[in-house]
Formats: C-alpha cells, structure tokens, sequence
C-alpha cells in the first residue's frame, strides 16, 4: 500500500504491526521504540484524517502509561492520563467523522468517568467525631446526608431494584448534611482523602454521599454506608464443643460491661418466601466480668449476628458495605480459558488462553480490555501450587503458562481466576527412557553478561543421546532482597503489577557427548529504579525431545543485580534483654555461594513517638483536608500519614558497634545486652 493514493490501508497495516511487535517483543526498550514510531507517523499523515486512528493509539499508549501511577509509590505517571486526554481532544476536533475519532470519544469517556466510594468504621464512639474515607476520581465536590436509621425502615427498604432503593434512601429527612470540597489535582487519576465526620448519639446511622446534591441515582454516583454510634463492643471466643464467649467491652476503655442484654441470631433461609432472615437461638446476660457463653446447635452453620443492649444504647455485629454506581442488572463477568492439549505429564508447560467478558447469559456480550486478573494453578488436592498477574488486552484476552512440578500426584488439575477455570488432567502415563540436566551455573555475574548454561541429555542405561532436538527459553524475574521500607509501596505495586518476561528463545542440539548450551545475556529490566536494588532470576528451561517423540524437561537459574553481595543476619524482631544469644551473620553471592566480605553491624535506640497508635482500616490516603495539628486535637490515636512506621523514627543512642570479615560460619552477640532500655 505505499503507493497508494488513499493511505488508510498503509496506516491501518502499519498500526497492526507495531501492535503486534510491541506485543511479543523482549526487547527491554520496546515500549519507547513503539510511541517514537507512533509520534514519527502521525506527523508523517497529520494531514490524513485516517491518521485520527494514529493519534488513538498514541493516546492509548499515554493512558496505559497513566494507570500505572500509584501515589504510595511516586509522582511517576501521574499526568500521563491528562496527556491522553490532550491527544484524543485535538485528533476529534481536526477530524470528527473519522474512525479514529470514534475510538478516541470511547476513551475519552473513560478518562473522563466519575467513580466515588465511601468508607466508614462500622462501630464508633458516641459524641465524639469520627473519620470516613473517600475514593473518588473526577470529583471536586461531594454531598453527604446522615439519617438516623431505624428496624422499621429496614423492613420498608426495597428489594432487588437499586433505583427504588436509592430514591427510598434519599427520601428519608437527614439529620445532618452539608458538602465537602475535595482537593482535585486535575490528574484524572483516583485519588483518596480522610474527612472528619460530625459527633453523632448513639444509635444507628446511615450515611449517604453522592456528587449531586439532588442524591439522584441516574447519572450520579452514589454510596452509602451503615453504621452504628455505640459505647458497647464485644470480643467472641470459640472454645470447643460448640461453645461461644461473648465478653462484652466498652468501646473506647476496653473495661468489662456486666449486666449487658446479649442476643444471638442466626441466618437461615425460608424457601416459602425465598429469602434469607435471622432467628434468635441464644439471649441471656453478661455476668460481672462481661462475659455470655452459649452453646450451638449440632449441625448448625451459617452466618451469626450479635446483638447487645444496655440501657438505650444498642449495637449489632452485622456489618456489611454497599456501594452502587450506575451498573446494569442482570450482567455478570465470566472468563473462558483454553488450553493446548487436555492430558500432560509432570514437568511439562501448560499454555493457557483467556477470554474474559462482561455477559447477560443471552445475546449481550462486551469483552473486559485493560483488567488486570490472577490466575492460580492448583493441583489434584486443590492446592495452590502458583499464580501470575496478567492484564487483559485490546481483544479481551490473556495468555500465559505454569509448569507442572514433579513429585505430586497426578488427577484433576485447574486452573482459575476471580470468574472462570478449566481443569484438566495430569498423569505420568509413559515410563521416561532418558533425562536431562544441567550443571550448576557457578560465579557470579553482571548485568549484561553474557552466560552459558550447559546440560546433557542421556538414557538411563547410560548412554548419551546425540544430535536430539533441544527446545530452550529463558525467563527473567525480578526479587528484592534488599528491603528498603521506604520503597516498599514500589515492591507492593510491582508485584500486583508486573509478570515474568521471557527474554530470549530458541532450538539447539545436543552433541555426540549428549551435551548442549545455551548462550545467552543477563538483560535487566530497565524500568525498575536502580535505587531499588532489583535482583534479576534468569531461569533457564529446556526440552529435549527424542526419536521417537518423546519429551523430557530440565530446568536452572542464575541471578544478576546491580549489587553483587546480599548479607543477611538471623536476628529476631523481639531480644530478651536477659539473653545471651548469638546471631548469625552470612553474605553471599547472587547465587549463594559465600563470599567473604567486611561488614560493620550498628544497633540503634531509635526514638519512638509518645501516643499510641490505633490501626488503620482502610489504605493510606495521598490527599489531606486536615492539618496534621487539627487532626491529632481529634483524632489523637488514630494514624495521620505514616508516623507510626518505625523507620520514620529518628535515631537515638547508639547502643551496639563492631565490624569484621566474615567466615563461612559468623556470628555475633551483643554487648551490655541487659543494660538496653526497652523499645525499638
């Protein structure tokens, strides 16, 4: 098509094949090859209205960039979605009719989507405020009504239709209601914020927010939350033989409450109104140290609530958290997996395929594009024997494999996700006649080295086979030995966010000893910050396949980072000062060979806050209403951002020092040990 007139052929063919190779490359810059490609022709047609197709991917690239961003992490990404934006904004205004300005409305509605979520502690404190959490996206202003929630309006409540419900919620008179403005970076990212709530009597409440004052559920969003303001709490206790204690506490001191009204129900289901409802199976009362003990019914099972009382105040355990947002009824998500052949044997590959939909049962299906799943294998048993993360691509669909481990039983196995599984089975159904190995990868490497694994293939009477097909490939992963917390958010999203990469593959053959090699460069992934010090697994895998079809597979690993020397200490987080332990003390390589190295060991008082910390419930915000100052006067054991981690500490007094080479066996123990204050 280069020398056509019309260049929307040479355009579209053009985009399939940067897509594709973007896709199955192991290159480790292929993700800035592909969008310098992307810009170059897109100024090459910006006179082709086709070219609105051009400018949609450059703008799917950018928001892909965007979704990473993870402000417990980095500012990385953050404006990556607004760039997007920017993109799919000009190419519909220079060229509307076209396809690719289509394209670009679809995702611009997606940037542009309002979401809004609403947290609250189910159980909090009379006359005192108390904290909820907002999750929002596109929001700069929110409404909040709380109304003072009865038995009787549970029975009014509407069933099964989410619009009659909402419209019943926001019909009922408010007992407070007022607005919040919310801090708006314009990022068209999700963002969090913790506000203050107003001091409520005791009793039960429910909270609705929305981003419309009207509390309208069409074109709206809309939460709410149920909770209850009480002084009474409880601890539950199951002892054996069916038996239950129930102390209860108060909520803010923890003391015992005698003489407190306890009532145990249970859910059970009446098919005549084919609905679930709670029995009373247990009731008495406290006795002087808070405690009520009760005893199940052989053969029951299901879901318990408490109920406690005493005087007017009142608390129920049942805790539940909804959350609606304009979804439509009657769909439901579902995955279909595929597999290359239905029986294997120990040690061989599963590929697998998914598809993943958003589905009626009937007519109406959409695929489900940029959704990020875990697959889990599990073997004959049901147990776990792994999971990868993978993310759903422009067709709706994943790919991946798992390796099948030697010495579990063969039978059923699956594998599954949130919303789909496929079994299949396993079986050792051919007595192996030859097998493979590799020899141990020994020394240490760089980064960019370049390393030869080798290996042989010989029958098990001895003798080599030579000159036999050898299928191999290479997969990098990534560790973090080096546990810095202050990176800690980063590890947390690479791990949810990032899979192996196989960087090279490839056909070889064994020689007339029965051996093989394989070359091949310890490629880092580049996109990990080097401050982090990545660990980079190279496992080599390879399958040998004989004359007469028959399969044996063998598998090594080397590692590779930009530090060469990992030291660890075998110290436990809590020392009795009365001990006179000894710790060990070791550093090797990469691969765990000891390397004898010099390392000073400083111990350090550090310098603890003076309050008590409350957990929190719910993820650290990244936006703030309140002062630190004006949220202590309030909240004066609860966390603000992260004071209560303990390498936010400063350090003290220096309590321990000394320095040496290690041995193959070193060991240290602590001087003065029972002189140290107690503390961190």
């Amino acid at each position: 098509h280069l020398n056509d007139d019309v260049k929307d052929a040479l355009i579209d063919v053009d985009l399939a094949r940067l897509n594709f190779v973007r896709r199955n490359s192991v290159l480790t810059d292929k993700d800035n090859l592909y969008i310098s490609v992307i810009i170059n022709i897109e100024e090459q047609f910006r006179n082709v209205p086709y070219s609105s197709l051009i400018s949609f991917n450059k703008a799917k690239y950018f928001y892909d960039e965007g979704v990473k961003f993870n402000a417990s992490v980095s500012d990385a990404h953050k404006w990556k979605i607004k760039e997007a934006l920017e993109i799919c904004n000009t190419a519909i205004e220079k060229f509307p009719g076209t396809f690719g300005a289509q394209e670009c409305r679809w995702l611009q509605n997606t940037i542009l989507q309002k979401s809004l979520r609403f947290q609250s502690e189910y159980g909090n404190i009379p006359q005192q405020p108390f904290r909820s959490l907002i999750s929002y996206k596109n929001v700069n202003k929110i409404f909040i009504r709380i109304i003072k929630w009865s038995d009787k309006l549970d029975k009014r409540e509407p069933k099964n239709n989410t619009h009659l419900l909402m419209e019943f919620y926001a019909s009922q008179n408010p007992v407070k209601e007022w607005s919040v403005d919310l801090p708006d970076d314009k990022d068209y990212q999700q963002h969090s914020v913790e506000i203050k709530m107003p001091e409520l009597s005791a009793g039960r409440y429910l909270i609705l927010s929305a981003t419309e004052k009207n509390f309208s559920y069409k074109k709206n969003a809309v939460g709410y939350s149920k909770i209850w303001v009480s002084n009474l709490s409880y601890i539950r206790r199951d002892i054996g033989n069916n038996k239950v204690q129930i102390y209860a506490v108060h909520r803010e001191s923890g003391h015992p409450l005698a003489n407190v009204d306890v009532e145990i129900l249970l859910q059970k289901y009446f098919p005549d109104d084919r609905e679930y409802r709670f029995e009373k199976v247990a009731d008495g009362t406290t006795d002087d140290e808070g405690l009520f003990e009760f005893t199940k019914k052989e053969n029951s099972y299901g879901n318990y609530k408490t109920i406690l009382k005493k005087g007017n105040d009142r608390f129920e355990s049942q805790n539940y958290y909804s959350y609606y947002y304009g979804s439509e009824p009657g769909k439901r998500r579902v995955t279909h997996f595929f597999l290359d052949r239905a029986i294997y044997r120990p040690g061989q590959m599963v590929y697998f395929k998914g598809l993943m939909l958003e589905t009626n049962g009937k007519k109406d299906h959409e695929i489900i594009t940029d959704h990020k799943t875990i697959i889990t294998f599990y073997d004959a048993n049901s147990q776990k024997i792994s999971d990868i993360t993978l993310t759903t691509n422009e067709y709706g669909t994943f790919n991946g494999q798992f390796t099948i481990p030697f010495g579990k039983i063969g039978g059923q196995y699956y594998i599954m996700n949130e919303v789909g599984s496929q079994y299949f089975r396993v079986e050792e159904y051919k007595r192996p006649k030859f097998e493979v190995k590799f020899e141990p990868i020994k020394g240490s490497y760089s980064l960019n080295d370049k390393i030869t694994a080798e290996g042989f293939a010989k029958t098990y009477s001895g003798v080599n086979l030579n000159d036999v097909e050898v299928k191999y490939r290479v997969v990098r992963n990534v560790s973090f030995p080096y546990f810095y917390y202050w990176w800690r958010g980063y590890y947390n999203w690479y791990w949810g966010n990032n899979t192996a990469m196989e960087i090279t593959n490839g056909v070889t053959k064994t020689d007339k000893e029965g051996k093989f090699k394989i070359d091949f460069n310890a490629i880092p992934d580049l996109s990990i910050p080097e401050e982090t010090k990545p660990v980079f697994n190279y496992t080599v895998y390879a399958d040998v396949v004989d004359v007469t079809g028959e399969t044996r597979s063998a598998q090594t690993y080397v590692s590779a980072g930009y530090i060469a020397l990992v030291a660890s200490i075998n110290l436990p987080e809590i020392v009795n000062t009365q001990s006179s332990g000894k710790y060990s003390i070791s550093t090797a390589n990469l691969n765990g060979q000891f390397e004898p190295a010099k390392v000073s060991v400083n111990v350090y008082k550090l310098k603890s806050p003076s309050r008590i910390f409350r957990n929190r419930l719910w993820q650290k915000p990244d936006e703030f209403l309140l002062t630190k100052e004006d949220f202590y006067e309030s909240f004066a054991h609860d966390i603000y951002d992260e004071e209560h981690q303990f390498f936010n500490w400063e350090k003290g007094k220096k309590v321990f020092q000394t320095s040496f080479t290690t041995a193959d066996t070193s060991f240290i123990a602590f001087d003065d040990q029972d002189d140290w204050e107690t503390g961190k």
